[in-house]
C-alpha cells in the first residue's frame, strides 16, 4: 500500500482466523499538583486538548490559579479545546480581580494637538500596523521563538474573508503572534463561512488530521468539496486523498487521481507529492518511475515534507534513481525537522511521519517505544488508521507491553470509525476470545463489515467462518466465494485454502462460487 500524504495502513500481524472512543482508565487517587505560577490561557487549552480529565483539570485550576481574565473569545477557545462548564467556572473563580486605577494626571500642554507624541510628528500607535502578509498558501510551519503579543485588539479584527484567512495563517504559523492552532481554526472558520475557498480548504485539512479539533472526515469532505468546486488546488489535493484512502467516502481511485492531477498541475505541493506516489505504485495511473520522480521533486522543491520522505525512499531503495542512501538521509532529516514543527500544532499526519522515522531508524535511532508514542498521539486525535495501528501494537507487544484489553479498545474505536483493517482485527478478537469474551455472532458481524468494504483480510476471515461453520451455517460455496475475493485482493492464504477446498467440492459448486464472486465484484468495483 503506497504512502500517500500521511496514509499508513497496518493490519494485525499473524492473525490467522485467520488474521476504537477511548475507554476511561481505572480511577486512581489524584496526584499532587505542582505549579509554576498561575495558568495562562494557552496552558489551559493545551491541558484540555490533551484530554486531562475534568476533575483533575478543575483541581489544577483551583490550585495554581489563573493568570487571565475570562472573556467571550477566550471562553470560546477553551470550549473548542474541550474545556467543560466546570473548568470554565473554576477559571472564572480563579481569574485575577481587577485593581482600581488611580485617576490619570492631567496631560501636559506639550501633548496638545500639533505638539509632541500624537501631534504633527505622529506616533506608531496613531497608525494601525499593517497586518502580516504570509505567503498565499501554507507550505510548512515556521519555527520561531514565541512572541509576547497575542491577537490584535478586537477593533482591528478583519471582517473580510481574505483578511480573516490571513489572520488564521498568522496564528497557524506564529507570524507576529504566538502560534495558536485553536485561534487559527477560529479565523479559518469565519472566512470559510463567507465562502472563501482557501479557508475552507485549510479548515478541511484541520478536520482531516485533527489540528486543534478531533478528526472528522465527514466535515473535511464537506469543506474540501465546497472549496474544490471553486477550483481551489489545496482542496482538490485533500479531496483526492480522501477518495484514494476511502476516508469518509467510498474508495474511488479514478476520482482521486483526477482531482490530484488538477491540484498538481496547479502547482500545489500536496497534489504534486500524491501524484508522484500514484505513479510510483501505479495507483490509477501506469506505473512510471520517471513521472514519480518528476512530481516528487516538484513538491520537495516547495519544502513539502511528505515528498521529501517519499523521494528519500526512492534514493534509499534505488527505485528509478541510482541508489544513494546518504542523499536519502539528507532528505529524511529535512522532512523530520519540518514534521517536528508541524507536530507542535497537534497535526496527526506529522505524528504518523515521526512514528515512521523511529520505526525505520534511518536518521534517528530505531525506537519502537518512541514510534508507539507517536502513533498513540495520532490515534488520540481521532485518526482511525492510527487507532488501528495502536491496537496492533498492543496486541503484539510492539513498543509497549502486550495488552489484549487495550488492543480491543483501540480496534473497536477504529472499527466504529470505519477502518476496515480494524474491523477485521476486532472480528478476530471476538472469534478467538482474545481480550474480550468469545462471541461468534460479533466475530462474523465485524468480519462481514470488513469484507463488504473490500478488505482482503476481512474477506478471508469471513470465508473461514463459512468454511468451518463458525457463527454461520457451514457453506462451502459461500466460503469459496469469499476466498476468491480475498485472493483477488492479494491474500495469499486464500489461495491455499481454495486448493484444499476444491478437492471436496463439485465442479458445479466451484462454478457457483465463481459466479457469486463475480456478481459481488460487479456491485463493488475496485476503482
Amino acid at each position: 500500500m503506497p504512502l500517500r500524504s500521511a496514509q499508513i495502513v497496518i493490519a494485525a500481524a499473524g492473525f490467522v482466523w485467520a488474521c476504537a472512543a477511548i475507554l476511561p482508565a481505572p480511577s486512581r487517587a489524584q496526584a499532587p499538583v505542582a505549579c509554576n505560577g498561575p495558568l495562562t490561557e494557552t496552558a489551559v487549552i493545551k491541558l484540555a486538548a490533551s484530554g486531562v480529565p475534568e476533575p483533575r483539570l478543575v483541581l489544577i485550576v483551583k490550585t495554581c490559579g489563573s493568570a487571565f481574565a475570562m472573556t467571550k473569545d477566550s471562553e470560546g477557545r477553551l470550549r473548542a479545546a474541550g474545556a467543560t462548564d466546570a473548568v470554565i467556572a473554576a477559571l472564572r473563580e480563579a481569574a485575577p480581580k481587577p485593581k482600581p486605577h488611580p485617576p490619570s494626571p492631567p496631560k501636559p500642554e506639550l501633548e496638545k494637538e500639533g505638539h509632541g507624541p500624537g501631534g504633527i510628528l505622529g506616533d506608531a500607535s496613531n497608525t494601525p500596523p499593517k497586518p502580516p502578509q504570509p505567503p498565499p498558501a501554507v507550505k510548512a510551519i515556521r519555527t520561531a521563538e514565541p512572541q509576547p503579543s497575542s491577537a490584535p485588539s478586537p477593533s482591528a479584527e478583519p471582517t473580510d474573508p481574505r483578511g480573516q484567512y490571513e489572520r488564521g495563517q498568522a496564528f497557524e504559523m506564529g507570524t507576529g503572534v504566538r502560534a495558536d492552532p485553536v485561534e487559527a481554526a477560529r479565523w479559518y472558520r469565519r472566512a470559510a463561512a463567507q465562502g472563501y475557498a482557501p479557508a475552507q480548504a485549510r479548515l478541511g485539512y484541520f478536520y482531516e488530521y485533527g489540528v486543534s479539533v478531533n478528526c472528522d472526515f465527514a466535515e473535511a469532505l464537506r469543506l474540501y468539496r465546497m472549496a474544490a468546486e471553486q477550483s481551489d488546488p489545496a482542496a482538490q489535493a485533500g479531496l483526492g486523498h480522501l477518495y484514494g484512502a476511502g476516508w469518509g467516502v467510498g474508495v474511488d481511485t479514478r476520482e482521486s487521481v483526477r482531482l490530484t492531477r488538477l491540484s498538481a498541475e496547479a502547482g500545489n505541493p500536496r497534489g504534486e507529492s500524491n501524484l508522484g506516489v500514484d505513479f510510483e505504485y501505479g495507483t490509477g495511473v501506469p506505473q512510471d518511475a520517471a513521472e514519480a520522480l518528476k512530481w516528487l521533486r516538484k513538491a520537495a522543491d516547495q519544502d513539502y515534507a511528505f515528498a521529501m520522505n517519499a523521494l528519500g525512499d526512492l534514493y534509499w531503495d534505488g527505485k528509478g534513481v541510482p541508489q544513494d542512501q546518504d542523499r536519502a538521509k539528507g532528505l529524511y532529516r529535512q522532512a523530520l525537522e519540518k514534521m517536528k514543527a508541524t507536530a507542535e500544532l497537534g497535526d496527526a499526519s506529522a505524528y504518523l511521519s515521526l512514528a515512521r522515522a523511529y520505526e525505520l531508524g534511518r536518521v534517528v535511532p530505531q525506537d519502537a517505544a518512541q514510534a508507539f508514542a507517536y502513533y498513540r498521539k495520532a490515534a488520540e486525535r481521532g485518526l482511525p488508521v492510527a487507532e488501528n495501528v495502536v491496537g496492533v501494537r498492543y496486541a503484539n507487544g510492539m513498543g509497549t507491553a502486550k495488552d489484549d484489553l487495550e488492543a480491543v479498545v483501540w480496534y473497536r474505536r477504529a472499527a466504529d470509525h470505519g477502518n476496515s483493517d480494524a474491523q477485521a482485527n476486532l472480528g478476530y478478537m471476538y472469534a478467538t476470545g482474545t481480550g474480550v469474551a468469545r462471541d461468534l455472532d460479533k466475530a462474523v458481524q465485524w468480519a462481514r463489515e470488513s469484507a463488504e468494504h473490500g478488505n482482503a483480510q476481512g474477506q478471508f476471515n469471513l470465508g473461514a467462518a463459512y468454511g468451518g461453520g463458525t457463527g454461520v451455517p457451514q457453506d462451502n460455496v459461500e466460503s469459496y466465494k469469499w476466498y476468491l475475493l480475498a485472493e483477488a485482493g492479494g491474500n495469499k492464504q486464500a489461495t491455499e485454502r481454495m486448493k484444499n477446498m476444491a478437492a471436496h467440492m463439485t465442479g458445479a459448486q466451484v462454478a457457483e462460487a465463481q459466479r457469486r464472486a463475480s456478481d459481488w465484484s460487479a456491485q463493488h468495483p475496485r476503482r
